[in-house]
């Protein structure tokens, strides 16, 4: 161990024991000799210090240091240095001087370097040599270390483990020790305890024989005082019974009395009550066989809901264990009180659509069923003939007999589909589907109708009015055939709260059929009354009814109608079920009375009423308040869109002034449904769009954004948000509120174009600005499907949604992916509104308000007229624009000059072609005196060509007199003229009719088209003769050529020249392409119409059609379109709608040409 510590003293830094610092000094010896740790750690030392020396003289050796780079660099620099010295002193060349000094650099050095080597060598490798033996010498060290090492740990351990022998040796002695004293000391205590239970056991013998002595001596003295006392006690219960007993048998005989008194009197009423339930059901449900019903007159009460089933006969049986049969008096008396229960006679028994709900029929045998049959139809039928008309529909379930005996019922569908719902459903899944659209019309009435205010449907249509909601019954022939889970589930629930919201259910259940494992029987006793038919005789059958009070009383039942009878009842309900009107809801139920006409205020929002919804209360479109800004509606065809926004828009118009609201109305369909409005100039109105066109309805959304930045712009200058905030900070500011009305607004997205995409934009900042600035979007269309719409986004930005009658997949998509509620609306005008984005918990049902035409322009034209306004912020354009689509332009003077007036007068001639599809100026082109300012027309439809060449001759009686200051000096310009060569036909009546207008006409000249050679000699000698003369400014001379097809002598031929004719005249073919050629450069312009775009391939060459650069183009293919303009735009054009291109800018631009008769006015 000694040994040990000097080493571990050595190695970590620690100090030595001073024998072995005394020793230190002792040179090294060889591995071999070492036998101790201690003696082996004083050699590693030695060595260790010799190794280091050695190590430590190699790395300072002088002729390595000597012979290093920078040493033989330095003596290289020298050399050189010596070199160009002595170089220089003899007068070298420089030349020399430099390779002198280079070499002496470089040879220099290396010769040092390659003398030295050697040297340098033999004193490296002893050094080394003394290093790799040194090294060697450690190693051994180490490695006689290690044996060391090893046999002291054998020492060691041998001598812990005879240590551990001599402890464990001490350790079992001790043990042995201590066991022999615990035994002792047990043995010990032991004895003493058994000597102490003994005694204490012959004290406790003892005690106990002590007291049983003394309780054996005071026995019978306790014994006597006990029976004393139970003899007392006997005496005072056998008193107190008697006394009870006398008051018992006092008090039952007055009960007795009593509940006879009370039995009678109940017997009393019970016939009273009884002979007036009999003659009201004798009044509201007449036997069948009775003359109401074979002459059809019957009466209708929608409170005759408790539908007789049939009468049993209550009595009162004594059982023979009765206590009264030991007592003659009271037995008799009691039987006598039983007879006068019979005595009543048969009682009704009646299932109440609102109170029972459901009613079950067991059947045990199929004669037993056909009799539930004929109880199910009995039902049907006295419910189709006491609920008017229209109030009751049926849904038939059977599976198994595929409807076949409810044939009779299914007349009703070729009235009104939903009064059967269309059709016997047999299919487990359309069962499943049918039954899960009534449980979800069940959540409907209860938490839209009834709410906490009705306790049921009767209470609720009686105040409704025309929102009553039709009552209901489910018929299921041969349950549970069809049922599946979540038929049951459906089941269940309309079973349990069907009968509040007026639906009920007869189920036809044969016993011979189970339950599926799924369906628990029990659940349908629970909300139903259950009935079982079983035979009371050869041929009667009886039901009795599994109600605790009812059971024991057999229910002789109704006998049916025969066939005749059934067939005359369903004819006569159906005639009335057919003269049954709309579901309608007058517009004065909701409209404001006189009063109040115009009195509301819009700076905080706009409540606009519209209807009313299931509650009885109005509902009303609310814009502006939160995130209802604008309004998605969509419906079908037939479901009461346009009444929707007829009702929408008048209502508005008679709510709020037209300096609370404007209105921007266009109408895409082919209709005039906004075409009222025009007519009574409604002041709301700025622009009315009827029929309009996508050009148009773009316009119209490019009107509202200028808006919309003109009023940003006077926010900021006001320093406000929005309007409610402008009206408390600038009360006197008059700034409306616009609702924008787009009916099928999808027709803007039918073609993937510029048009579409601009519209896009523009609808989507209306949307998402509109909020602040007072601008709601109201977008309506039939379907929101199709390839083309309004991005996702934007239309989730619209939260209110009025969704009418619709498929499933219109409906998810105008409501929500969850929200299908649409798909069953199925009356005109009934809709569902929802201002949370769609989300199923904010729908509510609602009828739209209806308003007929003359009511509308009854209410609508006692409002008074109010100028409209020319604001920036307002209607930039100060004027009310009215567009329709379907109809031609009217020729309005002030309005076509101020449009002439903005054009340079630096123009020869002028044509203004018609009314622009958009929101612009009148369609203007201008023909200047240059190459190629000729004009084509090509359209079959004579109306419009007759309407061009008028509005041309109109336009140029419209402007100003034209001045131009010649070229050469005292020169005049004749004026403009006019030559018309009249091809037209018989039937062109439009263009007879112009010919006759402009008789007289001091502009025009009209020639027939047997003159056309001498009209075109004319035109070449006027031709000539402006050509001789290029620097005067002449007038201008518009030829018209009328139908090209009727001049043959204007079809090209193969060769001409202007020297064929003998007398020096050319061909009228090539005087026509002469003048499209260099006739407008002269002020000679043509216009020809041609039916067709082959005519005109067939008459002119491609160069001579190339001549004429304004081609104002009809109705035609897309081939012809392509052909003519490199476009298939005339190919979607209207009847009224033409297309003007001219290749001066490269634009084709749609317009509606003039009336004619406007055109012909003085």
């Amino acid at each position: 161990s000694t040994e040990i510590r000097e080493w571990v003293a050595l190695k970590t830094g620690g100090t030595p024991s001073t024998q072995t610092l005394q020793n230190s000094s002792v040179p090294p010896r060889s591995a071999s000799s070492i036998d101790s740790l201690s003696a082996m750690a004083k050699e590693y030392e030695a060595l260790k210090g010799k190794f280091l020396e050695r190590k430590a003289l190699l790395e300072s050796s002088k002729a390595a240091h000597l012979m290093s780079a920078p040493m033989l660099g330095l003596l290289g620099v020298l050399a050189g240095g010596l070199a160009l010295a002595v170089a220089y002193w003899l007068k070298s060349n420089p030349v020399i001087l430099a390779v002198a000094g280079l070499l002496s650099a470089i040879v220099f050095p290396a010769l040092l370097y390659m003398a030295a080597l050697p040297w340098v060598g033999r004193s490296i490798r002893s050094t080394v040599q003394g290093l790799f033996e040194e090294e060697r010498e450690l190693e051994g060290l180490l490695q006689r270390g290690r044996a060391i090492a090893e046999a002291t740990l054998k020492r060691d351990l041998t001598r812990i483990e005879e240590a551990h022998r001599k402890d464990l040796a001490q350790a079992q002695e001790r043990h042995n020790e201590l066991m022999a004293q615990v035994e002792s000391d047990y043995q010990t205590t032991k004895a003493a305890t058994l000597e102490s239970t003994a005694k204490d056991k012959q004290r406790f013998s003892q005690e106990r024989i002590a007291e049983l002595d003394r309780l054996n001596q005071s026995f019978p003295s306790l014994r006597g005082s006990l029976e004393s006392k139970q003899t007392q006690t006997n005496r005072d219960f056998q008193r107190d019974s008697q006394s009870s007993l006398d008051k018992l048998r006092s008090t039952f005989q007055a009960s007795q009395e009593s509940l006879t008194k009370r039995w009678n009197l109940g017997i009393e009423q019970a016939q009273d009550y009884l002979k007036t339930t009999n003659m009201g059901l004798e009044q509201r449900f007449p036997k069948w066989e009775s003359p109401v019903f074979t002459n059809e007159n019957w009466q209708r009460d929608e409170a005759s809901l408790a539908i007789p089933l049939g009468k049993f006969q209550p009595y009162q049986s004594l059982l023979p264990d009765h206590p009264a049969h030991s007592r003659a008096n009271e037995f008799k008396q009691l039987r006598n009180l039983a007879d006068k229960l019979e005595a009543i006679g048969p009682m009704p028994l009646t299932y109440d659509l609102i109170g029972n709900g459901g009613l079950i029929l067991r059947t045990e045998d199929p004669e037993c069923r056909d009799q539930a049959h004929l109880v199910m139809r009995n039902v049907l039928l006295r419910a189709i003939t006491a609920i008017p008309a229209g109030n009751l529909q049926v849904t038939v379930i059977d599976p198994e007999g595929l409807g076949k005996k409810y044939s009779w019922l299914m007349h009703l569908a070729d009235v009104d589909p939903e009064l059967v719902n269309h059709r016997v459903w047999t299919q487990p899944i359309h069962i499943a589907n049918q039954l899960a659209l009534i449980t979800r019309h069940i959540e409907d009435v209860i938490q839209q109708s009834l709410r906490n205010e009705f306790r049921n449907l009767y209470e609720y249509n009686q105040k409704a009015g025309p929102m009553a909601i039709p009552y209901r019954i489910i018929v299921w022939s041969g349950f549970p055939f069809g049922l599946d889970d979540s038929s049951w589930q459906s089941l269940c629930s309309i079973l349990s709260s069907g009968s509040r919201c007026g639906v009920g259910i007869l189920i036809d259940w044969p016993s011979s059929i189970q339950c599926p494992t799924f369906a628990d029987p029990n659940k349908l006793a629970e909300f139903a009354l259950l009935g079982k038919i079983t035979r009371s005789g050869p041929s009667g059958f009886s039901m009795r009814i599994d109600v605790p009070e009812l059971s024991d009383f057999p229910v002789q039942l109704e006998p049916p109608p025969d066939e005749s009878t059934v067939a005359s009842i369903m004819q006569k309900h159906v005639v009335e079920a057919s003269s049954i009107g709309k579901r309608i809801v007058p517009f004065s139920t909701i409209a404001s009375d006189s009063s109040q006409l115009q009195k509301r205020c819009s700076a905080e929002g706009l409540e606009i009423p519209i209807g009313i919804c299931d509650s009885g209360r109005v509902e009303s479109l609310v814009l502006g308040e939160g995130t209802s800004q604008h309004v998605l509606i969509a419906g079908k065809t037939g479901s009461g869109k346009s009444s929707l926004l007829h009702t929408m828009i008048s209502s508005a118009a008679l709510e709020y002034s037209p300096q609370e609201l404007r209105l921007v109305l266009l109408d895409f369909k082919k209709g005039v449904e906004f075409q009222v409005y025009a007519e009574l100039q409604l002041s709301h109105t700025d622009i009315i769009g009827i029929e309009s066109r996508r050009e148009f309805g773009l316009s119209t959304l490019e009107y509202i954004d200028r808006i919309l930045s003109a009023r940003g712009e006077a926010f900021r200058q006001w320093g406000v948000q929005d309007l409610p905030s402008l009206k408390r900070k600038h009360p006197q500011v008059q700034l409306p509120r616009i609702l924008v009305v787009i009916d099928e607004f999808q027709e803007l997205f039918v073609e993937d174009d510029k048009i579409s995409q601009q519209a896009s934009m523009l609808m989507d900042r209306i949307v998402r600005q509109g909020r602040s600035f007072g601008v709601h979007l109201v977008l309506a269309s039939q379907t929101l499907g199709g390839a083309y719409s309004l991005p996702r986004t934007t239309l989730a930005q619209m939260a209110v949604r009025i969704a009418l009658q619709c498929d499933s997949a219109d409906a998810m998509l105008i409501l929500n992916e969850d929200n299908p509620a649409a798909e069953r609306l199925r009356h005109s005008g009934q809709g569902i509104y929802n201002d949370a984005g769609g989300r199923l918990e904010a729908n509510q049902n609602f009828q739209v308000a209806y308003l007929s035409k003359q009511e509308q322009l009854e209410r609508l034209g006692k409002l008074p007229a109010v100028a409209l306004p020319y604001s920036p912020t307002t209607n930039s354009i100060g004027r009310r624009v009215v567009f329709e689509g379907h109809k031609l332009a009217i020729w309005d003077t002030q309005s076509i000059r101020s449009a002439l007036g903005a054009i340079p007068s630096s123009s020869t001639n002028r044509w203004t072609l018609g009314d622009s599809v958009s929101i612009e100026p009148a369609v203007i082109r201008t023909l200047e005196q240059a190459p190629g300012r000729n004009a084509m027309i090509v359209t079959s439809h004579d109306d419009l060509v007759a309407s061009l060449v008028a509005s041309w001759i109109k336009t140029n009686e419209t402007s100003a007199p034209l001045v131009l200051e010649p070229i050469a000096a005292n020169t005049t310009i004749p004026p403009n003229a006019f030559w018309i060569l009249d091809g037209s036909r018989s039937e062109d009546l439009a263009i007879q009719k112009l010919l006759v207008g402009l008789d007289g006409h001091p502009a025009c000249q009209v020639h027939a088209n047997r003159d056309i050679e001498e009209v075109f000699k004319k035109l070449e000698i006027e031709y000539q003769r402006r050509s001789a003369d290029p620097l005067q400014r002449h007038g201008s001379l518009v030829v018209f050529v009328l139908n090209l097809a009727k001049f043959r002598e204007l079809r090209r031929e193969e060769d001409y020249s202007f020297g064929g004719d003998p007398e020096g005249a050319s061909k009228p073919d090539a005087v026509l392409n002469k003048l499209l050629s260099d006739g407008p450069s002269v002020g000679i312009h043509l216009c020809i119409w041609s039916d067709s775009a082959a005519t005109l391939s067939r008459w002119l060459s491609r160069g001579s059609i190339r001549d004429i650069e304004i081609r104002v183009l009809g109705q035609m293919s897309a081939n012809d379109s392509n052909q003519l303009i490199d476009s298939n735009q005339a190919n979607r054009l209207d009847r009224n709608v033409m297309l003007v291109h001219d290749d001066a800018d490269g634009k084709a631009t749609k317009f509606r040409p003039f009336t004619l008769d406007s055109l012909l006015e003085k």
